[in-house]
């Protein structure tokens, strides 16, 4: 016996039939549209819109070339200026030994108080000239004690070292510390203008230790030089 459709049964083979080409239909154009996004064409966009600021600059050639040097010249610096530190720092080590040592040497009053022979005058490390003659005859002057020239020699000679030592550490960490954050910053990149400025920036504002580093190296292993550093060329 042939059971035939009532017509709900019509209706809802209708409906499913329309909701299977739908959903045909939605299937297909999400799958083409990952495969567009998929296409080399669109993958190269997305790389080149994730790209900071400063990598999409690099892909100029001189950009490129004055970017690199510059980073060059800053390691060149940043090298020498802490072995200038650390050097500096020896030197004044040993100036202090210096000292103590003509210090150990040295005449003492009764009281203590160091006192120094400047000519046919006395003076204490200060520079008080003593006057009081009774105080004059009770010195007992020690033999090669240090005159009052010989130990401002050797303190002037540690307040020099000790204002060098200040102003290498000051070029290190505020001249070429900033210049490496400005030169390692992605999102706001030197032009190439700031980059040329900023090369003249470090050599002038360089410490004459720092400068005759440079000039000892230039003399020593002649290379390419660029606003007075010797540069390493950059591999593009």
């Amino acid at each position: 016996m042939t059971s035939s459709k009532t017509d709900s049964d019509i209706e809802r083979d209708l409906y499913n039939e329309e909701i299977m080409g739908v959903n045909y239909s939605q299937n297909h154009k999400t799958k083409s549209s990952e495969d567009d996004l998929n296409s080399p064409k669109n993958k190269k966009k997305k790389e080149f819109a994730e790209l900071s600021e400063l990598a999409m600059r690099l892909q100029d050639a001189e950009y490129a070339r004055l970017y690199y040097e510059l980073g060059d010249n800053l390691s060149r610096l940043e090298l020498l200026t802490d072995q200038a530190i650390a050097e500096t720092e020896i030197d004044i080590k040993n100036q202090d030994h210096l000292i103590e040592a003509a210090m150990a040497n040295a005449t003492y009053l009764h009281n203590g108080t160091a006192v120094f022979k400047d000519g046919d005058k006395v003076h204490t490390l200060d520079g008080t000239e003593i006057t009081d003659q009774d105080l004059l005859d009770s010195i007992v002057w020690k033999e090669n004690s240090p005159s009052y020239t010989d130990i401002r020699i050797l303190y002037d000679d540690l307040h020099t070292k000790a204002d060098q030592l200040e102003e290498l550490k000051r070029y290190r960490y505020e001249t070429l510390g900033g210049a490496r954050h400005e030169w390692e910053d992605e999102n706001n990149p030197l032009s190439e203008e700031e980059i040329k400025k900023k090369q003249d920036h470090l050599l002038d504002q360089a410490p004459i230790s720092i400068k005759e580093k440079l000039e000892n190296q230039a003399v020593n292993a002649p290379v390419e030089t660029t606003a007075g550093f010797q540069v390493l060329k950059p591999s593009l």
